[in-house]
């Protein structure tokens, strides 16, 4: 199953990101052969997920795993699930359409100018030119009383206020810059490593 966890930032948690993130970095290369993509949340462009950012809201992953068991022990594992996350609502893509279900359109991790967002709704949502949209079943919701969501959607624009608006009608939407996975071709360690030295060679 591809499995979408959205986690929610317990209150406090900037400076518990502070302090867990070296061991978050590590839980997440330890289990990045199964991550489709993971990155932090926020509301605001600019955040990199580090430290006590007050833009941060949460994290996202899409997992591909055998079911929700495999997803709750990678997930309930991390450090930031001890302090930082205050609640994770798991929920299945069911059937997603989009640019990145084709390896070929996929970029080598993300640029300045290749940002990412996520929108979700509880109603059907229309994105254009979405990187994944699809709909999405509870499989369980830890989050605070409400209609689970409905659909999901990850998407490129130039701006967050350019992706609400391509995403008219979502419940909310957040900046994503992805991080690691799959879809971002960033998969392994060697991956990682490569990413990261690309980055220091940049002028």
């Amino acid at each position: 199953m591809w499995c979408i966890a959205i986690c929610d930032d317990a209150p406090g948690a900037a400076a518990e990101r502070a302090r867990l993130f070296e061991a978050h970095v590590t839980h997440n290369v330890a289990h990045i052969a199964a991550t489709l993509f993971a990155a932090p949340l926020a509301n605001a462009d600019g955040a990199t997920g580090i430290g006590d950012d007050p833009n941060l809201r949460g994290s996202v992953y899409c997992l591909d795993v055998a079911d929700l068991a495999a997803a709750r022990r990678i997930m309930e594992s991390d450090p930031f699930a001890a302090g930082v996350w205050g609640a994770i609502a798991y929920y299945e893509w069911q059937a997603p359409t989009g640019a990145w279900l084709d390896p070929q359109q996929r970029p080598e991790g993300l640029s300045a100018d290749y940002r990412c967002y996520l929108a979700v709704a509880r109603s059907p949502l229309e994105v254009r030119d979405a990187l994944v949209l699809g709909a999405v079943r509870p499989v369980e919701a830890a989050t605070a009383s409400g209609d689970p969501l409905a659909c999901a959607a990850l998407l490129r624009a130039d701006s967050l206020d350019q992706a609400r608006r391509q995403a008219a009608g979502a419940e909310w939407v957040a900046a994503a810059p992805v991080a690691i996975g799959r879809w971002v071709r960033i998969a392994s360690v060697a991956d990682v490593v490569r990413t990261r030295q690309k980055a220091q060679a940049r002028p």
